[in-house]
């Protein structure tokens, strides 16, 4: 149906096969095509009318833009309680025409991602999850890899009936605050244990248990962690919770870990059996420099995240998106946090405390300037020397201490330098566990 203000049309389409759905899309496409209809023109369609074959249709041609640009999709639905009435009241709803793409962000990480390498998380995660085996998230530090899995499970794209719960490794001070943070202690057990607690393992029950810097987890931790999660033909595992005798059943617990260091780095942190209970699935998170064909999006998603109340956008400035490209951004999200807090707050300044604050910074009067200023004092690395300074100490004369006080500092140098082991083992044209040998000093 295609309505005007001025006249109401019945178009009867020549459609040979109701149940065709490329026949249909061909007629749909012609009659729109012939009527010239302009992409300012208003449409409503009842996509109730014919079968299911047709309703996918209209859905299809609405997520590949091949309507007019106004079309609006509606449903009309009849009082089926008026049984004794020849003409039945009924009621309209609009509905969606984006519910292709709503239903595919469900999927997703990253929705409407441009990146190569974000869509292929993408891929991962959404076979990954649903398989029951632990899933690992590796990836440099402020790429969000515990906001993904938080709003994964509060849009629902993550099937599980219990919730959500996180444990930070790196809070636990010592082994024993770990043990009984993950596997709960009853009363007695130790001084200040007047109750019993379940612990955060029994509390992710039917949910999905994250564990953030699992690199920070003692090893003997890890050898209790490792035999706990022992599952069973249903996913389930049992624990025992610190000064109890029995053990506790906890029934399908979805596992994701995730830390900033590199495989390689976990390979010697991790005793091998954990390490292998851990490292089942993979996704490696790409930072923001490495997906800069989704940094205008991530830009403005984050003013929305930061100033979600004063409905702020996001400036969107030429000069601003190319030095924003031409920085390192080691701290990834949090690094344009802190750049995008900085531009806004000197908007909010009044003339007179921008001029004396730039004055005093001695740079032009523009958010981008002070932006640009606070991010070198504040917030980018220091600037690492290309020398290196070797001290060596009395009474050392072998070449082969020398050399080995010499590697230390230049494995030492080198992180600073590049960031990252996997960059500075690169950049030397070495392997990391080279490295890693030099820092021990073999």
């Amino acid at each position: 149906m295609f309505m005007t203000k001025i006249k109401f049309e019945v178009v009867e389409l020549d459609v040979t096969d109701s149940r065709n759905e490329k026949n249909i899309a061909d007629n749909i496409r012609n009659f729109f095509s012939f009527k010239k209809i302009s992409s300012d023109d208003h449409c409503v369609i009842n996509i109730s009318l014919g079968g299911p074959e047709l309703q996918s249709v209209w859905h299809i041609l609405a997520a590949n833009d091949l309507l007019p640009k106004n079309t609006q999709f509606i449903k009309t639905y009849d009082n089926k309680e008026e049984t004794t009435k020849h003409f039945k009241s009924f009621t309209i709803k609009t509905v969606s025409t984006k519910l292709i793409a709503d239903i595919s962000s469900q999927l997703k990480f990253y929705p409407n991602t441009k990146s190569q390498k974000r869509k292929l998380v993408n891929k991962k995660i959404e076979k990954f999850l649903e398989s029951g085996f632990s899933v690992l998230l590796l990836g440099e530090r402020g790429t969000g890899k515990s906001s993904i899995i938080r709003g994964l499970i509060d849009e629902k794209k993550i099937s599980v009936s219990g919730r959500l719960v996180e444990a930070n490794c790196a809070s636990f001070t010592d082994s024993q605050i770990a043990e009984s943070e993950l596997f709960g202690y009853k009363k007695g057990a130790f001084t200040g244990a007047n109750i019993n607690k379940t612990g955060l393992i029994k509390d992710a029950e039917q949910g999905v248990l994250f564990m953030d810097e699992i690199h920070h987890l003692d090893k003997s931790v890890q050898a209790k962690l490792m035999k706990a999660f022992q599952t069973d033909k249903h996913n389930n595992f049992k624990i025992r919770r610190v000064g109890d005798n029995e053990e506790i059943e906890v029934k399908n617990v979805k596992l994701v870990f995730a830390t900033n260091r590199t495989i390689e780095e976990l390979h010697e942190i991790l005793l091998p059996d954990f390490y292998d209970r851990v490292v089942q699935y993979v996704v490696e998170i790409p930072p923001v420099r490495d997906t800069l064909e989704d940094l205008e999006n991530d830009w403005k998603s984050i003013f929305k995240r930061l100033y979600p109340e004063n409905n702020v956008e996001a400036p969107i400035d030429r000069e601003l998106f190319q030095w924003l490209k031409t920085l390192p951004l080691e701290g990834n999200f949090r690094d344009l946090e802190n750049i995008a807090k900085d531009y806004k707050i000197f908007l909010d300044f009044n003339e007179s405390i921008r001029r004396e604050i730039c004055s005093e910074m001695k740079i032009p009067v523009s958010p981008l300037d002070y932006a640009k200023k606070c991010y070198e004092l504040y917030h980018s690395n220091p600037v690492v020397s290309d020398k290196i300074e070797v001290k060596i100490s009395d009474g050392i004369v072998d070449a082969g201490s020398i050399e080995k006080t010499f590697r230390q500092e230049l494995n030492k140098w080198a992180l600073q330098k590049f960031g990252s082991r996997k960059k500075a083992a690169k950049k030397l044209s070495v392997s990391e566990k080279t490295l890693n040998n030099w820092k021990n000093g073999a």
